[in-house]
Parts: structure tokens; C-alpha cells; sequence
């Protein structure tokens, strides 16, 4: 079944949302730095090569690719240096 790809995952808002749409049955995959258990993907997404490879692998086992959310969050950057 075609898997939804949320980045971000590890974490935060993109973990909430990976748990979000697991329950309502969804099929999805995370993208995330961090190394990740089930259905996780480790991808730097600021890599346009990492996340070709990413998606390439996602689209590999999961027979396609159903959406996208983009739920990545950064770190702040102070005001001051």
C-alpha cells in the first residue's frame, strides 16, 4: 500500500503527525536524521540526493508514494551572535 512520507519523524510535530495518521490506518514512512525503528528512514532532507535515495527506498516498499508532510522543524537560530 502506497505510504504517506512525513519528515521530520523522529520527533515533534512530524512524530505526532506519523502517530496521527497511523490511526486512522494509514501506511506511513518517516524521514528524520535521527535513526528511526519501524517504517523510519534516516535522511538528511536538505540533501536533494539523500531524499531521492529516501524516496526511491519508500517507494520500493511501500509500492508507491501517497502524499507528503512536510513537518520538519529546525532549530532556532538566536537573534544575536
Amino acid at each position: 500500500m502506497p505510504a504517506i512520507i512525513v519528515t521530520g519523524a523522529a520527533s515533534g510535530l512530524g512524530r505526532a503527525v506519523m502517530e496521527q495518521l497511523r490511526g486512522t490506518g494509514r501506511t506511513v514512512a518517516g524521514l528524520d536524521l535521527e535513526p528511526m525503528g519501524r517504517d523510519g528512514f534516516q535522511c538528511d532532507v536538505t540533501n536533494a540526493d539523500a531524499v531521492a535515495k529516501a524516496v526511491e527506498a519508500v517507494d520500493a516498499r511501500f509500492g508507491g508514494i501517497a502524499g507528503l508532510v512536510a513537518a520538519l522543524e529546525q532549530a532556532a537560530r538566536p537573534l544575536c551572535y
